[in-house]
Order: C-alpha cells, then structure tokens, then sequence
C-alpha cells in the first residue's frame, strides 16, 4: 500500500497537506461484518510519518471490469452501459451496509490525528433506463437514499470529515440542492469529480 504513496512526487511539499486514496470496497470488508483495515493503517503509518493527512476515497462503482463491492453485495452492482459496475446507492440494504462500514472507520480511526475522513463516490450513475425501472430508481428514492447515507456516514465518523462528489442525479439533477439542504447541519463537504 505505501508504495503507492512513495511514488507521490512532491509529497513533502509543505503546501502538499495530505492524500486522497482509493479502496475498493471489497477490499476492506472481504465478508459481510469482517473488516480488514491493515490498507488504512499501513497508509496512516506512512502519512503520520511525514504529518500528512489521509482520505479514504471508498470506491464503491467501477469503470472496468474490475468488481469493487465485497461478494456479499454483488447483487448490488449493475453492469454499465459503458463498462464498470454501478452500485444500488438507493436500496435501503446498500445503505445501511455502507453506514455500517462507515461505523466500523469511525470505531478504528475517528480519533486518529492523520486520518482526515472517508469520501464517497460521484451521485453519477451509468444504469441503463430498462435496468433502473427493474430495479426501482427513482430520483426521489436516490435522493433520499444519498441524505440517509451521508448523514448516517457522518453521524458515524463525528471527529473526521464526509466528502460527497456531487455530480449529477439520474432524471432530476434539481435534487441534488435537496441533498445539499439536508447535509448541510451535519458538515458534510460538497465538491465534485470534475471540478478543477
């Protein structure tokens, strides 16, 4: 894991104040309730060495093949209509397991010096409109499902900080501003995957 982060140029830079770096799901929770944080800690290690900060950037849909839900959850990935998986965000099980993961962060590393917080992937989803319809989308139930899983991952890590990639909401981009409203009273940070 630090080998990654080895090859970060200008690391030390003292404007440099920390990393955000992603891990698949699957990586960090490889059955349903076991965690394997060793990732995380190795990273910490290495960044608390150089009073760095990290960010842990949860990579919960994929733009390839490559599968980053645990096995568990694979019935909570949707092939893309490119290539990739995306995930069920708006399905209360899928919900509620990310918050428990988010807990589960919060229990190991909220009072951590170097770890930042946890961010979420971007609102963007690449589902085809035959397989939303299948699968109940609607653009309330994502909206909603987004306020319950930021708040809860909030709720769950109250010294660190949630980062929402808002990007766009599938058949009413207007609710993303509902998302916003909500979070808002938990310190949710708000920015966006394609914003320089």
């Amino acid at each position: 894991p630090t080998e990654e982060l080895a090859e970060i140029k200008y690391l030390d830079e003292p404007a440099v104040q920390g990393v955000n770096k992603r891990y698949f799901w699957r990586m960090l929770e490889p059955e349903k309730g076991v965690y394997d944080f060793s990732l995380i800690e190795a990273d910490l290690a290495y960044l608390e060495s150089r009073g760095k900060q990290l960010v842990v950037f949860l990579m919960d849909k994929s733009f390839s093949s490559r599968k980053v839900l645990p096995d568990y959850l694979s019935g909570y990935a949707v092939a893309s209509e490119g290539s990739g998986y995306s995930p069920i965000r708006w399905d209360p099980v899928f919900i509620e397991r990310l918050i428990s993961l988010g807990k589960a962060l919060g229990e190991r590393f909220d009072k951590h010096p170097n770890f930042e917080g946890l961010a979420v992937q971007e609102s963007a989803l690449d589902i085809s409109s035959e397989d939303s319809e299948l699968l109940g989308y609607t653009p309330e139930a994502y909206r909603d499902g987004l306020i319950i899983l930021l708040s809860g991952l909030q709720e769950a890590l109250p010294e660190s900080h949630v980062f929402w990639y808002s990007n766009f909401l599938p058949g009413n981009n207007d609710y993303l501003y509902d998302v916003a409203d909500a979070i808002e009273d938990y310190g949710v940070f708000m920015g966006g995957p394609d914003i320089l």
